[in-house]
């Protein structure tokens, strides 16, 4: 099919147009499964239509595939080669253009795909002419705000394609989710080695065969024990050359596992119903159609021919004997010839397994300690792939021996040069005639202003200010400090001749060795010429930072400031205090919903809020979920939580983004915090005009209880009676309950008393197992002077829950419930003053610092646990605690 032109804006595309492009070199259209859909087309410089083609906005009419009879395309960009006098040109599908609506707010609850389109469509700023589409029958949820159409389809967070899935297909006039656009089983490939237009890579990146099971579990004593069950071996196990691939997978109680029998009745099913296909290799073919029906011994591959955009077909490893079903991802195809030419296909996995390997990139870029070099690396790559214009020039014409990259079409209007000639390559910013003031010689020297990022190895360094200075030298490990002479060493820095001694030594050859700060030139260090065992030896000025460890063996003295040890401060009595909790629960409080109500309370005080404010929205949970947190939609419409969020990934993407357990209560509040403070969620309701539109912040200082729980279900819920008089009620009740309450006297109280210095953080990787388990789960406090056991104290008031001893972990130990779903754990005591079912407060002496247990020394492991008392509920203490 020849390619035709159209105007801007132009609609009957029945009609020739402008013009048939009947010039037309090569015209490629490519469409990716869910992704772009472009058409490059090539023409000769001089082709009839050379000036539309190189405008903004023309539409070009091209058959896309052998489905469909044309596709329109934008014209965005092109590019002219004035060696190869070829025109490029490329566009986009036409519905990109509802990249250009914009959608305000759209609320979609438990809708069929058909239905979301057309609420989508409904909710756009502006009408299109590309219609929306979807058969997709199943039902979703979702929230759409301040975007446009094409990501609320096909973007990466709460998009119709995560939510209802399916398939997009583009039509001129029509954008469509369909449950299925492929066919499935169209063929099967029996790979054995590449041949001249097909590859295959087999990926074997994750591949399990055998699994090895096992659960931690608790006893009724409340000490985790780890059990193992029977291994577990996939129907593949022998088919890759005799070797296993295995691993042990951790089970859980969610799945259902209680003790050995149930763990391997759960187990049995890893490589069926829990995970099909890791078993398999991950697989990605590449054809190209052209190289393959040129090669005669490809008979057998004819079938490719046949596939499809979204299609799926079998591919038989004939030496693993293994079948992998792989789906068409993208398709080249020629418009002038009407075939298909190039093939991209490949499994869910290794699609999958390609993605994360993208996120885990951009997450690496923001580390900070990565954030320069990636921000360089950024910068470079930006620079290579986006540049617009420019040519490569040889000089001279007939027999070349310079080639020139010129930023812009012409050699006499470049004024970016690189040059490279048989003596090396250089760089002028001038014009191709120099001079080139930078530049890399076929010898190896290297003349550059800046060195922005990279390693530098080598085995000599030589600084030079001026013919007679040489400065500094770096040579054979040594720094060779050079006097103005150019030879004589006036003094060096060289490590340490003592075969027992590791570091650096500095030699001085004449008076004092100082080092100065740039600019005022004030002392940093001093060794003074004068220097003695029994006298100074060294001096430091200002902040002296030191890494690894510090051994002092004469007196320490510590004039002014403070004392840190590992970054903790030593702290005489370690009597801090802090939030999380609220200080604890009044007695008056006896039920799961009214401790849950207070926390809220608590929570929201300190963030500022009317307790007016936190009552109405007290009263709209009590409606909404019972005020407990881990509770689904009773009617099974997707809600979740204490608002009850709709849908459920709304709050679990969120808390998943910021480490939180969206189980919890905490995490909740946070989540209804940052609503507030970026006025998410809240939005007028036109069903109460009697309300006036004010802001989220504003509604946490309304100090009237009923008229905030007005605006709660109203601005808030949005549910479809936003009438209910009997939130307002509820918000009395709770006013009138929590408003004269206060919280207990005692509070938070690190458990030790005497001086102590932090060892180990929660997040650190777990000592014992070194890493294997996880974190670390608790924080460990040392006594100072090291090996002398004070008494521990309870953190706050509360019941010891278990008193016991696990000789291969925290040796003996103590749990206490403080109520309020806080718990915590006292591990590594050389004695315990108290039993269960005691009775205790945050000046109670419950045991003695010791070193039982896998312990390497006298320490306390002290654990906080909030929302239950296992170890899957472990807190930073100091979240509650100051140390």
């Amino acid at each position: 099919m020849t390619p035709t032109l159209f105007k801007p804006k132009e609609t009957n595309y029945e009609n020739a147009g402008i013009g048939f492009l009947s010039d037309c070199i090569s015209c490629i259209v490519t469409e990716e499964e869910n992704g772009q859909y472009e058409a490059e087309l090539e023409f000769p410089t001089n082709a009839k239509y050379a000036d539309y083609l190189q405008e903004y906005g023309y539409q070009i009419k091209a058959k896309p595939n052998d489905e469909d009879d044309y596709m329109i395309f934008d014209i965005y960009d092109h590019f002219m080669d004035v060696f190869t006098k070829t025109l490029t040109v490329k566009a986009k599908s036409r519905t990109n253009r509802l990249g250009r609506r914009a959608v305000g707010n759209v609320v979609i609850s438990n809708k069929t795909g058909l239905e979301a389109m057309k609420m989508l469509e409904n909710g756009m700023d502006a009408s299109s002419d590309i219609k929306l589409h979807s058969n997709i029958t199943t039902r979703s949820s979702t929230t759409f705000e301040v975007t446009n159409p094409l990501s609320c389809i096909g973007g990466s967070q709460g998009s119709m394609l995560q939510l209802w899935g399916g398939e997009i297909k583009h039509e001129p006039f029509k954008l469509s989710l369909l449950k299925r656009r492929g066919r499935d089983n169209v063929t099967t490939v029996r790979y054995g080695k590449d041949l001249e237009g097909l590859t295959v890579d087999f990926n074997y990146e994750g591949l399990l065969t055998r699994v090895l099971p096992y659960a931690d579990l608790q006893n009724d004593q409340g000490v985790t024990e780890r059990i193992y069950g029977s291994p577990v071996d996939s129907k593949y196990i022998g088919n890759y050359e005799g070797e296993i691939f295995s691993r042990y997978i951790q089970f859980t109680e969610d799945q259902g596992v209680t003790d050995k029998s149930s763990l391997n009745k759960v187990a049995k099913n890893y490589f069926t119903s829990m995970n099909p296909g890791v078993d398999k290799p991950s697989c990605q073919l590449k054809v190209n159609v052209r190289k393959l029906e040129e090669n005669s011994k490809t008979k057998k591959f004819a079938s490719f021919r046949k596939l499809s955009l979204c299609d799926t077909f079998t591919v038989i490893h004939q030496k693993t004997k293994v079948d992998i079903t792989a789906k068409v991802r993208s398709i080249k195809y020629d418009s002038l010839l009407e075939k298909v030419v190039e093939i991209s296909a490949g499994d869910e996995r290794f699609t999958f397994f390609e993605d994360q390997v993208k996120k885990l990139e951009e997450t690496m870029k923001t580390m900070p300690t990565k954030q320069y070099a990636s921000s360089f690396v950024d910068y470079i790559t930006d620079l290579i792939n986006g540049v617009d214009g420019g040519a490569v020039y040889q000089y001279p014409k007939n027999r070349p021996y310079a080639t020139y990259y010129l930023d812009t079409d012409s050699i006499e209007t470049a004024k970016d040069v690189i040059v490279i000639n048989s003596q090396g390559i250089g760089f002028s910013r001038k014009g191709w005639k120099g001079p080139f003031e930078y530049g890399w010689t076929i010898d190896g020297i290297l003349n550059a202003s800046f060195i922005k990022s990279g390693i530098l190895e080598g085995i000599m360094f030589r600084t030079s200010f001026e013919e007679s200075f040489t400065g500094v030298e770096i040579e054979k490990g040594r720094i060779n400090f050079i006097g103005w002479d150019g030879k004589t060493k006036i003094g060096r820095i060289t490590p340490v001749s003592s075969k027992d001694a590791e570091g650096i030594s500095v030699i001085l050859e004449k008076g004092n060795f100082f080092m100065l700060t740039d600019g005022d030139g004030a002392k940093v260090l001093e060794i003074p010429y004068n220097s003695k065992r029994d006298a100074e030896l060294l001096n430091t000025y200002g902040t002296l930072t030191h890494d690894g460890d510090l051994h002092v063996k004469g007196d320490l003295y510590i004039e002014k400031g403070k004392l840190f040890i590992d970054g903790q401060e030593v702290k005489p009595g370690g009597n801090g205090s802090g939030g999380g909790g609220g200080g604890g629960v009044p007695p008056e409080l006896t039920t799961d919903q009214e401790k849950n109500a207070w926390a809220i309370w608590q929570f929201f005080k300190e963030k500022g809020w009317s307790i007016e404010s936190i009552a109405g929205m007290l009263g709209n949970m009590q409606s909404e979920s019972g005020i407990m947190p881990d509770i689904d939609e009773i009617s099974g419409g997707g809600g979740y939580g204490l608002v009850q969020w709709t849908p459920k990934s709304k709050l679990v993407d969120w808390c998943n983004e910021r480490g939180l357990d969206y189980r919890t209560l905490d995490a909740q509040c946070q989540r209804i915090q940052w609503e507030m403070e970026n006025n998410v969620q809240w939005f007028p309701n036109y069903e109460r005009p009697d309300l006036a539109n004010i802001s989220f912040r504003e509604f946490t200082q309304l100090k009237d209880v009923k008229l905030a729980a007005d605006y709660f279900i109203a601005f808030y819920e949005h549910p479809k009676d936003v009438n209910q008089p009997i939130r307002g009620t509820q918000a009395q009740y709770w006013y009138d309950k929590l408003k004269d309450l206060k919280p207990p006297t005692a509070g938070w109280l690190s458990p030790v008393r005497a001086n102590y210095v932090v060892t180990q953080e929660w997040d650190e990787p777990d000592y014992n197992s070194g890493g294997a388990a996880g974190i670390h789960g608790g924080i460990d406090l040392a006594s100072v002077p090291a090996g002398s056991t004070p008494d521990i104290y309870a953190a706050n008031s509360g019941t010891i829950m278990t008193v016991g001893n696990n000789p291969a972990l925290e040796g003996n130990y103590i749990m206490i419930d403080h109520g309020n779903s806080y718990y915590t754990y006292y591990g590594h005591l050389s004695s315990v003053n108290v039993k269960q079912g005691d009775k205790v407060t945050n000046a109670t002496v419950i045991g003695v610092m010791g070193t039982t247990g896998a312990s390497t020394g006298v320490h306390l492991h002290f654990e906080v646990r909030r929302g239950g008392s296992t170890a899957t509920s472990r807190i930073n203490p100091r979240d509650v605690i100051t140390f």
